[in-house]
């Protein structure tokens, strides 16, 4: 009888290209047709090609839209600082809801409409389930009430920290209250998937553990039963 083998999965570097490549001329809405790029993630993956945390964003700015990777202005050095200080050697994404720049009249940034967001939110969803990560941080208030609506309940927990935009707006650093609780989010977001992958080790082990035991145990019962 032939044995089923079930294919493994792509390494996740290979589904997030294959994923940017099937993205990234969308036209879903008119966000996507005046951008000079896609914005779509910035990941640092851990040894064993995992991503532990991910981090989401509102839309992408004007230097963004540059460079082409999300959270690379004054705000998005503030907040890869404060990660590269708390991230434990996990892997980490950072994204945004909406991949393109959203501007006014003027050509100055604007907040994403809800049909923007919304015609994101396959991308999105997509994007959370290739990276299927332990922690999910919405940094700012409008990327906490625009997450599609099955993230509540596939990470371990999810959080809300200050926008970084927020924090330079009222002084940085200079503004221990703000900056602290913005330090505090991401440092417990790190910490919570620590202490489970932590656990989670443990527990792997223990359970290797007990099999051996038993293996030994069996063994020497049936060689007790072959003298005898």
């Amino acid at each position: 009888m032939s044995k089923v083998i079930f294919p493994q999965p792509a390494p996740l570097r290979e589904q997030l290209k294959n994923h940017y490549l099937r993205w990234q001329t969308c036209r879903d809405c008119s966000l996507g047709c005046a951008a000079n790029r896609h914005v779509f993630y910035d990941y640092q993956l851990n040894f064993k090609e995992q991503i532990s945390v991910m981090f989401i964003g509102e839309a992408p700015g004007l230097s963004e839209d540059k460079i082409g990777k999300p959270f690379v202005g004054r705000s998005g050095k503030l907040l890869r600082e404060v990660i590269s200080q708390t991230d434990r050697s996990l892997g980490w994404l950072i994204t945004n809801v909406v991949a393109c720049r959203p501007t006014d009249e003027s050509g100055n940034n604007r907040p994403p409409e809800p049909s923007e967001i919304l015609a994101c939110r396959v991308r999105l969803t997509e994007v959370i389930h290739i990276c299927n990560p332990l922690v999910i941080v919405a940094v700012g208030m409008i990327a906490q009430y625009s997450l599609p609506p099955a993230v509540c309940g596939n990470p371990i927990s999810w959080l809300t920290c200050l926008h970084p935009s927020y924090l330079l707006r009222t002084g940085g650093k200079s503004h221990p209250q703000y900056y602290d609780q913005f330090y505090g989010v991401i440092d417990n977001a790190f910490e919570t998937a620590y202490n489970h992958l932590k656990v989670k080790a443990a527990t792997s082990s223990q359970h290797e553990v007990t099999l051996v035991c038993s293996d030994d145990y069996h063994t020497s019962r049936e060689l007790r039963n072959y003298h005898d």
